[in-house]
């Protein structure tokens, strides 16, 4: 079970007074559906605002007292790897 599901089992046994749910498997199933459908709510939004993964300010290497030099010796792999992103 995620964090996030146990959290909301946890909230509902609280505000039904249920200790556990034992024998409700249609609640248990309905819950699931439930938090399955938030969390890629929660995706999507994150998806269609690229401006909350991307920041706006670009900065130089010459910002954080870096050289191109420098930072091929210490990511160049990974910069092969995954520039194309960038």
């Amino acid at each position: 079970m995620s964090q996030t599901e146990t959290s909301l089992i946890d909230q509902a046994m609280s505000a039904t007074g249920l200790s556990d749910f034992g024998e409700h498997h249609e609640f248990r199933t309905g819950l699931r559906v439930l938090i399955a459908a938030a969390e890629e709510e929660a995706m999507r939004t994150w998806l269609e605002h690229p401006a909350q993964h991307m920041s706006a300010v670009k900065f130089t290497l010459a910002d954080f007292g870096l050289t191109a030099d420098q930072v091929k010796a210490g990511f160049g792999d990974y910069s092969t790897r995954f520039g194309h992103l960038f």
